[in-house]
């Protein structure tokens, strides 16, 4: 009946929705697993799902949607959640090989600080590659081209380093000597100020859980997931854990 038809819809789209937000919280645990090496946390403070309808118009044009996001994000997104940055993720895809844009050193900027991605991967590792890249960007991180004799510890057939021009079939995963420096003169310079304000453990979307890299309550450090799982097998001065 109608009813039995409601409830089974309501209930695949609550599934629908819970399997988005563990995604996307698995996304940021990579993304933090990327940056940890540059000394750099990446907190989820918020998860916004377009549910009903997008918020922006999104086209083929990457340039345009990026404005209208940054624009959303200024008017809409900030008066509500106070944040550094923000990423859209989007099902639809650009013209040509474009999979990701944002804008060059703008990471404390009120209305620039954001990029836009396409979830073009069947991995959330994949994505997480791209979503890493235009934090990158944002963080003043240029593209690893040729002439910059970049030092990359991640072979070229194993997805080579995160800041290259292009993606291949596997994501990189690892920041380059230039992606390196490029930060440390982008912090010299200022373009880092507002990521000093460290948030609060209990701000963090998901609550408390082992391995996100904040030491919280019940907890006497966290050292990340690829830690966790020595520790859990390992005896160690270490040992008060909150697995979720």
């Amino acid at each position: 009946n109608l009813d039995s038809v409601l409830i089974i819809t309501t209930l695949l789209a609550t599934i629908h929705m819970l399997k988005y937000i563990y995604l996307f919280k698995s996304l940021a645990v990579s993304l933090s697993q990327f940056y940890r090496p540059l000394n750099v946390r990446v907190a989820l403070l918020g998860l916004e799902i377009w549910s009903d309808q997008d918020k922006i118009k999104v086209d083929k044009n990457p340039t345009e949607t990026l404005n209208r996001f940054l624009d959303w994000r200024t008017r809409e997104l900030l008066p509500r959640l106070r944040h550094d940055n923000a990423q859209l993720i989007m099902g639809e895809s650009f013209d040509g090989t474009t999979v990701g844009m944002a804008s060059q050193s703008s990471m404390c900027s009120k209305d620039r600080s954001g990029g836009v991605n396409v979830d073009h991967l069947v991995s959330v590792l994949g994505v997480a590659s791209t979503v890493a890249h235009e934090l990158g960007h944002n963080l003043g991180m240029s593209h690893d081209t040729a002439d910059r004799h970049c030092q990359c510890q991640n072979e070229p057939r194993l997805g080579g380093c995160i800041m290259e021009p292009s993606t291949g079939f596997m994501p990189g995963q690892l920041f380059s000597s230039c992606s390196e420096r490029d930060l440390s003169l982008s912090l010299l310079h200022g373009g880092g100020m507002c990521l000093f304000n460290v948030p609060q453990p209990e701000s963090l979307l998901g609550g408390p859980r082992c391995g996100n890299l904040y030491v919280e309550k019940g907890e006497e450090c966290d050292c990340g997931l690829l830690d966790v799982r020595k520790r859990l097998f390992e005896k160690s001065d270490c040992d008060n854990f909150i697995i979720g």
